[in-house]
């Protein structure tokens, strides 16, 4: 018995001396959280109905401008296998492309991508090429009522992190026609599509180099989007469904690169922070008919500028009823009118012509702020530039 008190006496003294001067593996030893779908779909519900701090945890996914709570159509959580790593991916769709959301983290919940310009997406799928993970959207949505456009993006990974390396449309539906573009090619440093016609069969191929600088694949040519630019323009379909469907309306800061926004749109305007864009706006107001452009907004100045390419021998005439008495000649050929008054509102209408491209420029600022901001507006017209 004695010698069973001293033994228990010593292995308690032992145990406490390791318990006090050493971590024995049972103390100090911080257990590392492991995140699984359940939780990061926890913290997402938490973060929807307006907690900061599962908000927090997943970066401000939701942004704080949000009016709160959202309802969203579908939540898509799930979670991808890489190496000793696990990568989750969120997609939040609502029936205001605004508030839609993919993104990506990994298994500590460090954000990895997030990309606030998807419509309705119908697929998502991940495969392995150019030792990364690539992860495929495909998304969609309607122009016009009547036009069914679809879009491919690739995101790849690049170290800790991901990249939108290709995005392009991959289908237009029109009530009598339906066209195509489907990749036939891919390698390092190029993507080759061929574009199909339901009606005339192939007609057209483009080729997406891979630029290193913008960490893009990006074609000179761009020809399916032009198809698709120019039939929807052509639609004589006056809307009758809200037009705020494609792509969504983003802080001006949130906006792809100035190069690769160029690159796509053929144009660059600089708006400060403050104002939102909205890409394929249809817009009526002030307009003889509707045309679909690109439409900024600054709710503080109560003001927008309204931008649409001109397809062919199409003109700003067919459009508003003032008068482009104005002309101005350098880099490129600027028909525009006298400031228009239309109660407390200063409008002014632009056409701007270079080579083969042509772009309308409406402006709209609330009659106070045009009186004392004048040099501010004049200063963003002047920056607008165009692909020649």
């Amino acid at each position: 018995m004695h010698k069973y008190l001293q033994f228990l006496i010593n292995f308690l003294i032992a145990v406490i001396f390791c318990l006090s001067f050493t971590d024995c593996g049972l103390l100090n030893k911080q257990k590392s959280t492991e995140y699984s779908v359940y939780d990061v779909q926890n913290y997402l519900d938490q973060a929807i109905r307006g907690n900061k701090t599962s908000n927090s945890l997943l970066k401000n996914i939701i942004d704080s401008s949000f009016t709160l709570p959202i309802i969203f159509e579908q939540i898509k959580i799930d979670s991808i296998n890489l190496n000793n790593n696990k990568i989750f991916t969120i997609v939040l769709q609502h029936k205001n492309p605004f508030y839609n959301r993919f993104a990506l983290y990994d298994k500590d919940l460090n954000l990895l991508l997030i990309d606030k310009s998807l419509n309705g997406v119908t697929e998502l799928k991940n495969y392995f090429k150019e030792n990364a993970l690539n992860i495929e959207v495909k998304d969609a949505f309607v122009s016009k009522d009547s036009a069914i456009i679809s879009r491919l993006s690739i995101y790849r990974q690049k170290e800790s992190t991901f990249a939108l390396v290709y995005r392009a449309y991959t289908k237009l539906i029109l009530p009598d026609n339906t066209y195509t573009q489907d990749i036939v090619s891919s390698v390092k440093d190029s993507v080759s599509t061929v574009i199909i016609s339901a009606k005339d069969g192939e007609i057209g191929r483009d080729v997406f180099l891979y630029d290193n600088s913008m960490n893009k694949y990006v074609s000179s040519g761009n020809t399916f989007e032009k198809i698709v630019l120019t039939e929807v323009s052509n639609l004589l379909i006056q809307p009758q469904k809200p037009q705020l469907i494609y792509d969504l309306a983003r802080r001006a800061d949130e906006i792809d690169d100035p190069s690769y926004f160029f690159q796509m749109n053929h144009f660059l305007i600089n708006v400060e922070k403050g104002w939102t864009l909205f890409k394929n706006y249809n817009a009526s107001g002030n307009l003889k008919k509707s045309l679909t452009g690109f439409k900024y907004i600054n709710d503080s100045l109560n003001s927008s500028i309204f931008i649409a390419p001109l397809a062919g021998n199409d003109k700003t005439e067919n459009y508003v009823t003032s008068k482009l008495s104005n002309k101005s000649k350098g880099k490129y050929t600027v028909f525009f009118s006298d400031a228009i008054e239309d109660n407390n509102t200063v409008v002014r209408y632009f056409e701007y012509t270079c080579a083969n491209r042509k772009f309308l420029l409406m402006i709209q600022i609330n009659k106070s702020i045009f009186k004392t901001s004048k040099k501010y507006f004049e200063d963003i017209i002047n920056s607008f530039v165009i692909d020649c």
